[in-house]
C-alpha cells in the first residue's frame, strides 16, 4: 500500500526478538523470485536462508511468528488477542485495496477456539463508529494523494574498487490523506487521527494542516454570505467553525513523519504541512462544489455557532457587571 509502514527504526521488531524464545521473520520476494527466513532462538541467530520459489507460487509479503520467552514474561504468558482483534477491525478503515480479506484465528491446543474474518470498510464509515447518535449535519468526507521528494542515503558498490560507497540520492515519497468531518450538537470539538496505523492521540502536523485549511475555506464561505453589517455584527472566528466539529483523519505514507515519543502519540514532521494542505485545499473546494446543499448546512451551523457565542459573552458581561454592583452596594 505504497510502503507506509508505522515502524521507523525497527525497534518493535528487535524487543519482540528480545523477549521471544523463538523468533521467526519469513519475507516473500515475488519479484526476485525467493523467500527470506530467519530464525532467532533467545535472541540469537540461528538460521539465514533464502530458498526459490515454487513456480506459479504468488506468495508475497512477510510473516513474522514467535514464542514468548517464559524466562522474562513468565510461564503463564497470554498474548491479549481481544485487543489485537479490535485493532486489526479498526485497521481495515485504512486498507485501500479491497481485495485484501483478514483472517484470525484462535487455538487452545489444537482446537479451534475464536475465528474471525475481516474486510476493508470504507473510510469514512469510522466517523458513523464515533458519532453513532442520530442527530448530526451531513457528512463530508474526502482522500487525495500528492508526493515529496526527500533525501535519502544510498550504499553502492564502486564498479572499479569494489568498495561500499555512500551517496545521497533524492527519491519520490507517497503521501496519502482520508479524512471525514460532520457537525454534531452539543458536543465537544473531537478528533480522532491515525498515521500509518497508529492512533496518533496527541495529534500533530495532519491535524493542524486539515484543521487551518477547512478554518480559512469554510471563514471564507461564510462570509461571503452575509452583508458588511452582518459581518460587523456577527465577525466568524475559527471557533464558531471549530465548535461541535468531529473529524476523523488518517495520514498513510512512506515519507519521514517524525513520530513524537516512543508511544507514536504524535506526528511532528512539519515539511510534510505544504503537501498536506495542497490535498485538503484541492478536496475541499471539489467535494462543496458538488455538495452545495452540505456546504450550505456547516454555513448556517458556523453561523448559529457564532450568535451563540456572542449572546453568551453578553450574558457573562451582564452577571459581572451585576456582582460588581453588589458588591459595592454591600
Amino acid at each position: 500500500q505504497g510502503g507506509d509502514s508505522a515502524g521507523e527504526f525497527g525497534v518493535g521488531l528487535t524487543v519482540v526478538n528480545a523477549l521471544s524464545d523463538q523468533f521467526v521473520l519469513t519475507s516473500f520476494r515475488e519479484e526476485e523470485g525467493y523467500k527470506h527466513t530467519i530464525e532467532f532462538r533467545d535472541g540469537e541467530k540461528i538460521k539465514d536462508e533464502k530458498k526459490p520459489l515454487k513456480k506459479g507460487d504468488k506468495q508475497h509479503g512477510s510473516s513474522i511468528s514467535f514464542i514468548p520467552s517464559k524466562k522474562y514474561l513468565g510461564n503463564n504468558t497470554v498474548l491479549p488477542y481481544k485487543e489485537m482483534v479490535e485493532w486489526i477491525e479498526k485497521m481495515t478503515y485504512f486498507i485501500r485495496k479491497k481485495k485484501i480479506k483478514i483472517k484470525v484465528e484462535i487455538y487452545k491446543g489444537l482446537k479451534l477456539k475464536e475465528s474471525y474474518t475481516f474486510k476493508p470498510k470504507a473510510f469514512e464509515e469510522l466517523l458513523d463508529r464515533i458519532t453513532p447518535t442520530k442527530s448530526y449535519s451531513p457528512k463530508c468526507s474526502f482522500s487525495g494523494d500528492n508526493t515529496i521528494k526527500e533525501k535519502v542515503r544510498k550504499s553502492v558498490i564502486d564498479e572499479k574498487t569494489g568498495k561500499v560507497l555512500t551517496k545521497e540520492v533524492t527519491i519520490k515519497k507517497n503521501i496519502h490523506l482520508d479524512v471525514a468531518m460532520r457537525y454534531v450538537p452539543d458536543t465537544v470539538t473531537f478528533y480522532d487521527t491515525y498515521c500509518n496505523y497508529t492512533n496518533t492521540i496527541d495529534g500533530g502536523i495532519h491535524q493542524t494542516a486539515v484543521e487551518k485549511c477547512f478554518c480559512n475555506y469554510m471563514q471564507n464561505k461564510t462570509k461571503a454570505t452575509m452583508t458588511e453589517n452582518q459581518k460587523e455584527k456577527t465577525p466568524i472566528l475559527w471557533d464558531d467553525i471549530r465548535s461541535g466539529l468531529c473529524c476523523v483523519i488518517n495520514l498513510s505514507t512512506n515519507a519521514q513523519v517524525g513520530f513524537v515519543g516512543n508511544a507514536k502519540t504524535r506526528v511532528g514532521n512539519e515539511a510534510l504541512i505544504p503537501y498536506l494542505s495542497e490535498i485538503v485545499n484541492a478536496e475541499l473546494d471539489k467535494y462543496f462544489t458538488n455538495n452545495s446543499s452540505c456546504l450550505n448546512e456547516y454555513i448556517k451551523i458556523i453561523k448559529l455557532n457564532a450568535k451563540a457565542r456572542i449572546e453568551a459573552a453578553k450574558v457573562k458581561t451582564a452577571v459581572q457587571k451585576e456582582r460588581m454592583n453588589s458588591f459595592k452596594e454591600h
